[in-house]
C-alpha cells in the first residue's frame, strides 16, 4: 500500500507561504479535499487493512485528503494515531513487584526497588509502577544506571518517602544520564526543613538529559525538584506543593533547563520557599543559566519569592503567573548574605503578578544588586509585565549595582490581567502514554528526527510508537513520505521554503541525508517567533 498525494508539496508552496498536507491511502477509501484557497478539511479515508502477523505490524492506511490552498485544513487521515502501535521491543519494562516489592504503603520496598534497578540492562529500562500500589521507602533511592525511567501512568501508583525525621533520606537521586520521572505520585512525611542534596524529593546530581513530567510532588523535606550541576532538563506539567524549601531549584552550575506548565502551591504549615529558582553561591562560581521558564503558575507561597534569578545568565522568563507569594513575584538579585553571583542577559516579559509580597516587604518585581563583591547586574530586560495589588504597594524597584536595565510596558491595571487561575484549575500533564525524549533505545542511524518514543500498556503487555519531527526541501519530503508504510502523518506544512513534518510510525525510521531533524531548541525558537507555533502546539498537546 503506497501513499499518494492529492496535492504535491511543491504545488502547495506555489499557492502561498504556508500549506498543510496529509496523505491518503491509494489502496483504501481515499479522503477527499475541499478545494479553493482556504478550503475545508479533507474527509477521512478508512484505515488500511493489514493487521499484525508473523512478520510484524501491518501497514496502517495513509492519511486523508489535502485541505486546498493556503491555510487549508489538513484531512483527518486515512490512518489514525492508534493504527501505528506495535509490540514493545526497543526497551525493557521492569515491575518492582516482580522483585519483592509489596506496594502496600506499610512495607519498606526500598530493597526491592534497588533489586529492580539492578536487573535493568546496561542500555536502560522503564521501571513501571502498577496501578493502586504505594511503594514506601525509608532511605534514598539512588539511580546510578543510565537511561532509567520511573513511570506510573497518570499517578496510578505512589512512592512514599518516609524520612521519619532523619536527614538525607528523602530523595529519588539521579546520578546518571537520562533519568526520567513520569506520572509519579510522590508523598513525604517531612514536617521540618532539611537542607542536603538527599533531602529533596527528586535530586539530580551532575547528570544530563533528565525529564520530570506529569508528577504530583506532594511534600518534601527540602525542595520538590533539585538540579545540582546537571545539564539539559525538561521539567514539564508537574504539580509541586507543600514542600519545605524551593519547588524547582537550579544550582551548582546547572544549565540548559526548560520549565513549563508547572503548578506550584504552598501555604502554612508548609511554607516552602521560591517557586522556580536559579541560584549561584560564590561570585566566581560556575553560574546556572541557559533556561526558559514559561506557562508556569504559582498559586500561593508561604515563604520566599516567585521566580528567582540569584546569579544566572541567559534566562527567559515569560507568560507565567505568580499569585500571593510571600516576597517578590519576580526577583533578579545578588545577595551579600549568601555571597551570590551577579546575573546578566535576563529577559522577563508578559508575566502576571497578583497580590505578591504578602509577608516579606518586597515590591512585585525586585532588581537588587546588593552584593558588593559581585559585578553589577547587567543586561536585564523587563517588558509588558502586569503587576497588580502588591501588598507592599510597590510594583517595581531597582537597588544596588546595576547596568543596562530596562523596564517597559509594565501595567498595574487589574483590567490587564486575564482570569486568575485557582487551585481547582491545576492540570497535570497526561502520562497515560509514556513519551520520552531519550532516543538512545534505538540504533544511532534511526535517531535523527526521532522526537519522542511512546510506550503504553495494552492488555498484559506494552506497545511502542515513534514520533518523528523533521524538515526538508518540499520535493525531498514528498519523495521520502511516498516511500513510507505503517505511518500516520499528522501534518506537513511549508514554512520559509522548508516542509516540516510531524508523523508517527510503528517502527523506527532512517531519515535520508536530504532531510534534517527538528530539535527541541528549534521548536522552542519557532514557537517564540511564531513561525513554528503550530508545530509546537501539536507536539506539546499530543495533537496527532
Amino acid at each position: 500500500m503506497r501513499s499518494v498525494w492529492k496535492l504535491s508539496i511543491a504545488a502547495a508552496l506555489a499557492l502561498g507561504g504556508s500549506a498543510m498536507l496529509t496523505a491518503c491511502g491509494s489502496d483504501d477509501a481515499a479522503g477527499t479535499a475541499a478545494g479553493g484557497s482556504g478550503g475545508g478539511a479533507g474527509v477521512s479515508g478508512s484505515a488500511g487493512a493489514g493487521g499484525a502477523g508473523a512478520g510484524g505490524v501491518g501497514g496502517a492506511g495513509a492519511a486523508g485528503g489535502v485541505g486546498g490552498g493556503v491555510g487549508g485544513a489538513a484531512g483527518s487521515g486515512g490512518s489514525t494515531p492508534d493504527d501505528v502501535w506495535s509490540p514493545l521491543s526497543v526497551v525493557t519494562v521492569l515491575d518492582p513487584t516482580d522483585y519483592g516489592a509489596v506496594g502496600d504503603g506499610v512495607s519498606d520496598d526500598l530493597a526491592a526497588l534497588k533489586s529492580t534497578l539492578a536487573a535493568a540492562p546496561a542500555e536502560g529500562a522503564i521501571i513501571y509502577f502498577p496501578k493502586g500500589k504505594t511503594f514506601r521507602k525509608t532511605d534514598v533511592f539512588a539511580i546510578d544506571k543510565a537511561h532509567i525511567k520511573l513511570w506510573a501512568a497518570n499517578r496510578q501508583a505512589t512512592i512514599f518517602g518516609a524520612v521519619l525525621g532523619v536527614k538525607r533520606t528523602q530523595s529519588l537521586l539521579c546520578k546518571a544520564t537520562g533519568c526520567g520521572f513520569f506520572g509519579l505520585q510522590l508523598e513525604s512525611d517531612a514536617v521540618v526543613r532539611f537542607d542536603a542534596l538527599e533531602d529533596n524529593q527528586i535530586s539530580v546530581d551532575h547528570a544530563d538529559d533528565v525529564e520530570v513530567v506529569g508528577c504530583d510532588v506532594h511534600g518534601a523535606a527540602a525542595s520538590g525538584v533539585f538540579l545540582y550541576g546537571s545539564q539539559r532538563h525538561f521539567i514539564e506539567g508537574n504539580y509541586i506543593h507543600e514542600t519545605q524549601a524551593d519547588h524547582i531549584h537550579h544550582t551548582q552550575g546547572a544549565r540548559t533547563s526548560w520549565c513549563w506548565d508547572n503548578w506550584i502551591y504552598n501555604k502554612p504549615p508548609t511554607k516552602g520557599d521560591d517557586g522556580i529558582a536559579c541560584v549561584t553561591y560564590g561570585v566566581s562560581s560556575a553560574k546556572c543559566g541557559d533556561m526558559e521558564w514559561w506557562h508556569n503558575t504559582i498559586l500561593e507561597g508561604g515563604w520566599g519569592r516567585g521566580y528567582s534569578v540569584i546569579g544566572g545568565d541567559h534566562i527567559d522568563i515569560h507568560d507565567n503567573w505568580a499569585i500571593a507569594t510571600a516576597g517578590a513575584g519576580l526577583i533578579v538579585a545578588s545577595e551579600g548574605s549568601y555571597d551570590s553571583a551577579s546575573s546578566s542577559d535576563i529577559t522577563i516579559h508578559d508575566n502576571f503578578l497578583y497580590g505578591c509580597a504578602h509577608t516579606i516587604g518586597h515590591p512585585g518585581i525586585l532588581v537588587s544588586g546588593l552584593n558588593g563583591a559581585a559585578p553589577p547586574l547587567d543586561k536585564l530586560t523587563f517588558t509588558n509585565n502586569v503587576v497588580v495589588n502588591t501588598v507592599s504597594g510597590v510594583a517595581y524597584k531597582e537597588e544596588g549595582a546595576l547596568s543596562n536595565v530596562t523596564n517597559q510596558g509594565m501595567s498595574t491595571n487589574e483590567a490587564d490581567l486575564p482570569a486568575r487561575p485557582e487551585l481547582a484549575d491545576v492540570a497535570i500533564k497526561d502520562t497515560g502514554v509514556l513519551r520520552m525524549r531519550d532516543s538512545s533505545f534505538v540504533a544511532s542511524e534511526l535517531r535523527p528526527g526521532l522526537y519522542r518514543i511512546h510506550v503504553r500498556q495494552q492488555g498484559v503487555g506494552f506497545e511502542q510508537r515513534f514520533e518523528y519531527v523533521f524538515r526538508g526541501e518540499p520535493s525531498a519530503v514528498e519523495g521520502y513520505l511516498g516511500t513510507l508504510y505503517g505511518v500516520h502523518v499528522s501534518e506537513t506544512r511549508v514554512v520559509g521554503g522548508s516542509a516540516y513534518v510531524l508523523l508517527l510510525s510503528a517502527a523506527p525510521l532512517a531519515l535520508p541525508a536530504s532531510l534534517a531533524p527538528v530539535s527541541f531548541e528549534e521548536l522552542r525558537a519557532g514557537d517564540r517567533d511564531g513561525s513554528l507555533a503550530w508545530l509546537w502546539k501539536r507536539v506539546d498537546s499530543y495533537d496527532y
